[in-house]
């Protein structure tokens, strides 16, 4: 198994343009979300290896406990002086300070610094216009770019550390590194690969790691019995008293669809010759329209059957009232094509009966 590497966190910086609300600056916007790289302009000395830097979610969470968790506030400066007094013997005056409780993440934005503290010379700069940029001072991961801590941040208008030395910038990165959290390359390749297998990200708790393998290990069990299952399923000789030849199902399928079609011709049948014998059916034709209603429902056909009206004459018995095939029979009563027309249609008679009311009325 390799062993893990420490690594020490790097300083460095990044800028943005100082953004007013109305004529104050009361936030300052330190570092861009996700993915970011230094502007032309500033120092890229010390860039990381993946060529960006990185902030998310996590990453910011870290670096607001770590400045909430000292009871100093993070000083902004002139020029990142702070970093440069060794080297120009120059005072490092502040304009400003960041509280760690003013500190906040915004996703898909950055780290914001809310309610700066600006001394009256800094607020006078700014009124004045004399100063337009803001840069953070920050340490971040010399491979990944993560970002693991905020040092401060500076009023410039030349966003880099322009005054120091290669091996001075390196020595500030040592002396600053103790107060930010070292980060390892603890991931073992087999790990890895596991974490991998299982769907996990390499950031998976243990507590998700455990019951990731348990979920395995419960459907390897179940996947086990079931091929046993199977292969005890194939040595059996099948029971012949427990099956049957699809053939035997195919031709049973097909009797029974016989002997339904035959039973429902009957019932047809009986109702269309218990509504000639009461004289319902004036013609061959209206006939066949109730067969076909008949053979989709039964129940439809002997509704239309009991709507039409009983005519003596065409049962063979002798007619007292006067009925017209085609005319208006009794109050109400629909004719043998009106009711033709209901059994096309799907109409009921009754709801038929009350159209040609509201009709004959309006």
């Amino acid at each position: 198994m390799p062993k893990s590497r420490s690594r020490s966190p790097v300083l460095t910086t990044f800028a943005v343009q100082l953004k007013r609300d109305g004529e104050d600056v009361r936030e300052l916007h330190l570092l861009p979300d996700g993915d970011f790289k230094p502007a032309a302009i500033e120092d890229a000395r010390q860039m990381p290896k993946s060529g960006v830097y990185r902030l998310n979610a996590a990453a910011a969470a870290r670096v607001i406990a770590h400045a909430r968790a000292s009871s100093n506030a993070l000083p902004i400066d002139y020029e990142h002086q702070t970093q440069q007094a060794a080297v120009n013997g120059q005072p490092a005056p502040a304009a400003g300070w960041i509280e760690g409780a003013n500190l906040v993440y915004r996703p898909g934005e950055g780290l914001f610094a809310r309610d700066v503290q600006w001394t009256p010379r800094a607020k006078k700069y700014l009124d004045e216009d004399e100063y337009r940029y803001q840069s953070a001072t920050f340490m971040h991961d010399p491979e990944t770019g993560e970002v693991l801590g905020l040092v401060g941040a500076a009023l410039t208008n030349r966003p880099a550390l322009d005054g120091l030395t290669s091996a001075r910038l390196a020595a500030l990165s040592a002396q600053l590194a103790g107060q930010f959290p070292t980060t390892e390359d603890t991931m073992n390749p087999l790990l890895k690969a596991l974490l991998d297998g299982l769907g996990l990200p390499e950031t998976a708790t243990l507590e998700q790691g455990v019951s990731a393998l348990a979920t395995l290990k419960t459907q390897a069990a179940q996947a086990g019995g079931l091929s046993a299952e199977l292969a005890t399923l194939k040595a059996a000789a099948p029971d012949p008293a427990k099956y049957v030849p699809i053939d035997t199902v195919t031709q049973l399928n097909q009797e029974l669809a016989t002997l339904r079609a035959q039973e429902l011709q009957r019932e047809i049948d009986a109702v269309i010759d218990l509504a000639k014998d009461e004289g319902r059916i004036a013609s061959e034709a209206y006939e066949t329209t109730l067969r076909e209603v008949g053979k989709s429902s039964l129940a439809q056909l002997k509704a239309l059957v009991q709507a039409a009206p009983a005519n003596p004459a065409l049962a063979g018995r002798r007619q007292t009232d006067t009925i017209k095939r085609d005319g208006g029979g009794g109050q109400g009563e629909l004719t043998q094509a009106e009711l033709a027309v209901c059994a096309a249609t799907g109409i009921s008679p009754d709801d038929f009966k009350k159209q040609k009311a509201a009709l004959a009325t309006g």
